[in-house]
């Protein structure tokens, strides 16, 4: 059926009548129902009145108080939005649509789902962190508001709404209470359902509303809003009643701003831009200001095109926040003549100098006593790597000495990392030159200053500051933290608020150790920027020692995390010393009288029903094993492991995701700890403070004497502590969880740190509150004082070799003081396989102990060290050593350290009677040919810090070291990262090729009496040292891989090799070939065509340095060149 025009007219404005008649009976009910203290809302209604507001001619208002005439003015959904542009999101519609906008402010963009936003980053955000919506009312009055938020557990519970005509004066106008990660809260607490805004509201040409946290509790109860929390926020609308007669033209406004405000690490040569609502014109007359916080204002250029205002200038000063005024008589509307609402304002900072470094930060990768490793960040076009040291003593003024400095260089990696979440999307990644260098040969217990660069005058970062380890093992202090994760840069500034508390209550500590979770998304590079850029200060006169945990990587199948090696490329440490592991998370040192073990735990292993191990990951095993070994070797008091997941927790992870590692863990890992006699064991994970009972085969030991003092006098076997959290991530103990093992385990919802102090006999620590803007508070206490010793050595220790393989053997010792629990033995140069050590308990009445080692490598010699282990501290160590095979049939044994020998195994059984043998047809069997004596294994030396590391160099630097070619610094050691000198480089090459000169040359800045002094006159004599200059060698300078491949084919021709000058032909694979010098060229060719030099990977690096291990390597190619 058909209706008629006129009814269908009639029929719809009988349909609006109803609607509007039952939304104000609506309103007529609800006034019916019983009142509660006036709302910010009805003290609004109160304010405004009946009679405030002379009503539009025709319009509904005298009885039911509802226009008829009423608006949406702007509505965002946020529906597709994703970031926004620059962090700005354009409405989806209304009468001001593209003229207003909505951002966040202090926070971090997490996700737009459906029509919700959601940022993170709300932590310390108590009246600072806001949603901010930018809006014209012009032309409209009794503005009302509608939203609808909700926040995670860890996300801000409360948000005040303020309304503001120019973001400096702001009125309140309600209170909002979040459900959890719901819009259905507790009578509409989280939801503004047009809410009616004061008449200030009314009629602007911008009005400001900002949704602010307005305390410092999360969602799910109690304070500590967490950075990685959530909030969001859904269904914003602002509507108005037209005032009639009223000019609604729409207001010239700002959209965006370029670069956003607060923005940093803006280029020096940034151009700034506003984008307008609108096509722009200027008045004569007025200009835009942009100056530094000194006032120094720079010169602008103005560039109008359409809707885009460009501010031109001359170039930003580094490292310096600037402000950008547009004052609202500047800019109009190029059609309408309609002026700014209001001034423009914003701030950002500069970069720091590309050249400088960025993120630097101190690591332990080497002996503490004589070395400083450093690690930082730059462009990746910016090459050197330099570090110069001075003792603290010479610096006067705040001058740094440079002439006085000792120069240290290293290398430098191109590497590549998602920056931020999108990144992974579309597969974006940015590049980075990663700068690592290690200072070394320095004095026990001495404090220096140094500065790290690229070796130009404008490449220095400021001075920091270190002291070495002590060369007597003197008492120190340290600090453990746990789980600095954030996801915003505010929650990684509590990280260095915690930092700078600690630094300042324990007094130059000398390391500060953070167990794990360092940042919150480790393939993300801006996370890790805010670690290390916040605690710059700290960190640069502070040694780090980080922990890998679950997320630095990709740590479970599903896990948003990709796969990256970031927390290597950021930290100076041993690469990989478990093959399979992630790089740099592994490694030990000694400091003091004490022994510190890094542990990986993303490995682990799982039980089948009956308790035995079902599977188990070998690189878990392989790290037992490198630990059981770094013990066996040491002679230190005091023991630390510090791990991430640990094996004593409470909170969710323990309870609800990880009783398969837990149970694993404690059956594999625990006992191995107790065998080894760990004091302390730092972990992490949960984000509680716990301290276990002293744990002995998971056994809470409960009953510990006192020493009188408030210490733990000689308890059994070990503490777990979890330290909380450095940040704002806060968990709780899960329901029902039984930690029997925790003497404390609470959450004071209070980031902490534990300062540990160690001394002879007393190992302290005291764990505190920091929070931030007050004192720190002790928290807890625990102590512990060992009077154990060494134990006596072994007696008579000896070795059997047989057919049936080698057999150690060894006495107890007799008259030992300290009990003896077991013996730990090892092969002094991990020659039956790397790590590889043994553990015998004290068992035998008779106090003989025996190890099988089965057959060995006759071509090897070995050297086995027993020890006996005593309640915590190792013996001295005794040595066996077993010499090759000098090609006899018989079997033999040696003594060690004055053990004697056991009688001699037969390894060939004796021939019975006198008949030759015989062959099966009855002749007699010929006499075998003599085996050939095999030729000597040529001489050998071998160093202490050639290890695994330089496994692709040990046979080079032993060999030549053991034809005394090279040397060692010292009787022990190589120094093989250490860069080689230009007079250093010469002496080796000319010993290695034995040349000789009947007329030395001479260099004037060579000296007689330097040990280089005759090599390079001999060099120069030959034609191989062409020098620097007319009478200079520069004998202590780096050498450049260029300089040392020219010195290379000149050498080997003074020798009478005949090298042929190679082509560019050769070079062909080398993608940085160009940048050789021209007198490199013919030498670099020959050199890569007989390939006595490689490259890295497509590059040849000319201006590259080269280390003693590089030297050496290239060297034994040399001589052993045809």
């Amino acid at each position: 059926m058909r209706l008629s025009k006129k009814f269908y007219h009639v029929l719809t404005v009988l349909t609006v009548f109803v609607v509007l008649f039952s939304s104000t009976a609506g309103s007529l009910f609800a006034a019916a129902a019983p009142q509660q203290a006036a709302s910010p809302a009805e003290q609004i209604a109160e304010q405004r009145g009946s009679g405030d507001v002379q009503p539009d001619q025709g319009v509904f208002t005298a009885t039911y108080g509802v226009p008829k005439d009423r608006s949406t003015l702007v509505q965002w959904n946020f529906r597709n939005a994703g970031a926004g542009d620059n962090g700005i999101y354009r409405p989806a519609g209304g009468v001001y649509g593209t003229a207003s906008t909505f951002r966040n402010s202090g926070g971090v963009f997490e996700y737009v789902e459906d029509d919700t936003l959601s940022y993170q980053g709300w932590d310390e955000g108590n009246g600072v962190k806001h949603w901010l919506a930018a809006v014209p009312t012009k032309g409209f009055r009794s503005i009302t508001l509608s939203s609808q938020q909700n926040s995670s557990g860890s996300g801000p519970r409360n948000f005040k709404v303020e309304i503001s005509q120019d973001k400096r004066t702001w009125t309140p106008i309600a209170d909002l209470v979040m459900a959890k990660s719901s819009y259905n809260c507790s009578g509409d607490s989280c939801k503004l359902n047009e809410l009616p805004l004061p008449s200030e509201a009314d009629n602007q040409p911008q009005l400001y509303i900002r949704w602010i946290v307005s305390s410092d509790e999360k969602t799910s109860g109690g304070p500590g809003i967490g950075g990685s929390g959530s909030s969001r926020i859904r269904a914003v609308e602002v509507k108005g009643e037209r005032i009639s007669g009223s000019d609604i033209s729409e207001p010239t406004v700002a959209v965006a701003e370029f670069p956003g405000d607060k923005s940093e690490e803006i280029t020096a040569d940034r151009e700034l831009s506003l984008k307008f609502n609108k096509k722009i014109a200027l008045e004569n007359g007025k200009q835009a200001t942009v100056a530094d916080e000194n006032g120094n204002v720079s010169e602008t250029f103005l560039q109008v095109s359409g809707d885009t205002l460009t501010i031109k200038h001359t170039p930003f000063a580094y490292e310096k926040t600037y402000t950008v005024l547009v004052p609202k008589e500047l800019v109009k509307g190029a059609e309408d003549g309609y002026p700014l609402a209001g001034d423009i304002t914003w701030s950002f900072k500069t970069r720091t100098s590309p050249k400088t470094p960025k993120l630097l930060n101190m690591t332990f990768n080497g002996d503490p006593k004589t070395s400083m490793s450093f690690a930082w960040y730059t462009p990746p076009d910016i090459p050197g790597t330099v570090v110069q040291v001075i003792e603290a003593s010479e610096m006067k003024d705040g001058v740094f000495p440079e002439a006085k400095a000792s120069a240290y260089s290293g290398s430098s990696e191109v590497i590549e990392s998602y920056f931020v979440k999108s990144d992974r999307d579309t597969g974006n990644k940015t590049k980075f030159a990663s700068h690592k260098v290690t200072a070394d040969r320095l004095k026990p217990g001495t404090a220096y200053k140094y500065r790290a660069g690229n070796g130009e005058p404008d490449g220095w970062g400021p001075v920091g500051s270190f002291t070495t380890d002590g060369a007597a093992d003197e008492d120190f202090r340290f600090i453990v933290g746990s789980d600095s994760q954030g996801s915003s840069k505010s929650s990684f500034e509590l990280w260095q608020d915690t930092f700078r508390k600690a630094v300042d209550k324990a007094g130059q500590p000398k390391f500060f150790m953070v167990t794990g979770d360092l940042v919150d998304n480790g393939d993300l590079e801006q996370q890790w920027q805010w670690l290390l850029d916040t605690a710059k200060n700290e960190l640069a006169h502070t040694p780090y020692v980080p922990i890998l945990g679950g997320h630095e990587v990709h740590d479970y199948e599903g896990d948003e995390n990709t796969e990256n090696n970031n927390f290597y490329y950021h930290f100076n440490l041993p690469k990989q010393i478990i093959p399979g592991t992630h790089e740099g998370s592994i490694y030990s040192f000694e400091y003091g009288d004490a022994l510190f073990i890094q542990f990986n735990t993303q490995f682990e292993g799982g039980l089948d029903p009956s308790g035995q191990v079902d599977w188990v990951d070998p690189e878990f095993t392989a790290q037992l094993e490198w630990m059981k070994n770094v013990v066996a070797r040491t002679d230190k008091k005091w023991k630390f492991v510090s791990l991430h997941k640990g094996p004593y927790s409470a909170g969710d992870n323990a309870g609800e995701w990880e009783g398969e590692r837990i149970a694993f863990y404690k059956k594999h890992l625990i006992p191995a700890l107790d065998q080894m006699g760990i004091d302390v064991v730092f972990e992490a994970h949960d984000h509680m403070y716990m301290r276990s009972y002293q744990m002995l085969n998971d056994v809470p030991m409960k009953d510990i004497k006192d020493d009188g003092a408030g210490n733990a006098l000689n308890p059994p076997g070990t503490v777990y502590l979890m330290t909380n959290t450095v940040g704002s991530k806060f968990y709780e103990k899960y329901k029902g969880y039984d930690d029997y093992f925790a003497k404390i385990n609470e959450q004071p919802f209070k980031k902490m740190f534990t300062d540990v102090s160690v001394s002879k006999d007393v190992m302290k620590f005291t764990s505190y509150t920091a929070v931030k803007g007050e004192d720190v508070k002790p928290y807890d206490e625990y102590g512990i004082k060992r009077t154990n010793e060494k134990p006596a050595k072994v007696e008579n220790a000896a070795v059997q070799s047989g057919s049936g393989g080698t057999v150690l053997s060894w006495n107890g010792p007799k008259n030992s003081k300290e009990p003896v629990k077991g013996y730990r033995i090892y092969e002094k140069d991990d020659k039956i396989r790397p790590y590889w050590s043994e553990y015998v308990p004290d068992e035998t009445k008779s106090g003989t102990y025996k190890l099988e080692l089965g057959k060995l490598d006759p071509k090897q010699s070995y050297t086995f060290v027993i020890k006996a282990a005593g309640v915590r501290t190792n013996s001295d160590a005794v040595q066996i050593g077993i010499p090759k095979d000098n090609g006899s049939s018989g079997g033999g044994s040696s003594g060690g350290d004055g053990g004697s020998s056991l009688p001699p195994v037969t390894t060939v059984p004796p021939v019975t009677g006198t008949k030759p043998p015989v062959n099966p047809d009855g002749k007699p069997k010929p006499e075998p040919e003599p085996e050939p004596k095999p030729k000597p294994e040529p001489a050998r030396k071998t160093f202490t810090d050639v290890d695994s590391r330089y496994a692709w160099a040990k046979d080079a630097i032993e060999l030549l070291a053991g034809k005394g070619v090279i040397q060692g610094v010292t009787a022990d050691t190589f120094e093989p990262a250490r860069s080689v000198t230009r007079g250093e480089f010469v002496t080796l090459l000319v010993r290695a090729l034995g040349l000789k000169a009947d007329t030395a040359g001479r260099f004037g800045d060579v000296l007689p009496g330097a040990y280089y002094y005759e090599a390079v006159g001999t060099a120069k004599a030959l034609g191989i040292a062409e020098g620097t200059g007319p009478d200079t060698f520069d004998p202590g300078a780096l050498l450049t891989r260029q300089d040392m491949m020219a010195l290379i084919v000149r050498a080997l021709n003074a020798a009478g090799y005949g090298i042929q000058s190679g082509s560019t032909r050769d070079l062909a694979g080398f993608d940085d070939a160009s940048e050789l010098a021209p007198y490199a060229v013919e030498s670099a060719a020959a050199l890569v065509r007989e390939r006595l030099v490689e490259g890295s990977g497509t590059g040849i690096m000319p201006y590259g340095l080269t280390t003693r291990a590089e030297a050496a390597v290239i060297l034994y190619r040399v001589t052993s060149f045809k």
